[in-house]
């Protein structure tokens, strides 16, 4: 029965006849003649009807199905692009941030902080409250300062980034060889894209000006901020502060 059934399934695909025990190449049928053969393959394998209807409607092509199939390989490569999955991704949308609590109630302990534009990964919901993590910062916050799933929003906290894949490369003022050389990068950089790239050249951020490198010698990926962790922003506060200092005596000096 088993073997039976394989062999109705390379019937039913259409892309593959059985010719004196061996599999043999042929033009590919229309879709009408492909459902018609699979449901003749199927009847002649002495399946009860139920079972052949429903083998008929489970392979039968439709436009809802075509369709339903562009969207998901269109998700497939946007995601791609962005470097996240769509719909557990969710970008903040407050004013400076919002504080992420321990658990879903607004008395619970703050453990992070999650700035305007950071992004998070959404692994669960709650009482209207979404549980993230986000960075090294696991916990929760209300659903309402968060836009999941959202391709525009994720597109505007992202920015493109050019990782450096020489041992040093050269950053031109124009998009040509014989263009003159603005700066040099070190192979791990991670220059920021900006301006219109051409073929075979990206345009790049240089202290604030345009530049561009060879499109062979980069890695393209996006970069998104991430939530902050109390223990983080304590320390980046600490060092702040001792830098502050240290420009002070320095001045006094």
């Amino acid at each position: 029965m088993q073997k039976s059934f394989r062999a109705a399934t390379c019937i039913m695909a259409g892309a593959v006849f059985i010719t004196g025990g061996t599999f043999a190449n042929a033009a590919a049928p229309s879709a009408a003649d492909v459902h018609f053969n699979k449901f003749q393959a199927v009847q002649s394998m002495g399946m009860p009807e139920t079972i052949q209807q429903k083998v008929s409607a489970a392979t039968e092509i439709t436009p809802e199905k075509v369709e339903k199939a562009k969207d998901i390989e269109e998700t497939a490569k946007r995601e791609k692009q962005l470097g996240v999955d769509i719909e557990t991704t969710g970008v903040a949308k407050v004013d400076d941030y919002v504080n992420i609590r321990k658990s879903a109630d607004e008395n619970s302990e703050a453990v992070g902080k999650l700035y305007n534009k950071a992004i998070a990964t959404v692994t669960g919901e709650k009482d209207g409250w979404y549980q993230i993590k986000s960075g090294s910062v696991k916990g929760y916050v209300k659903a309402e300062y968060l836009t999941v799933g959202d391709v525009k929003a994720i597109e505007s906290a992202g920015k493109k980034i050019a990782k450096v894949k020489a041992d040093t490369l050269k950053i031109r003022e124009k998009a040509s060889q014989d263009a003159s050389v603005k700066d040099l990068a070190a192979e791990g950089d991670k220059l920021t894209v900006a301006g219109k790239s051409t073929k075979g050249w990206v345009g790049v951020s240089v202290d604030g000006e345009q530049g561009y490198v060879s499109a062979d010698y980069v890695e393209i990926s996006m970069s998104y901020k991430k939530a902050v962790s109390k223990e983080e922003e304590a320390a980046k506060a600490e060092k702040k502060q001792e830098s502050k200092g240290s420009a002070v005596a320095s001045y006094a000096g």
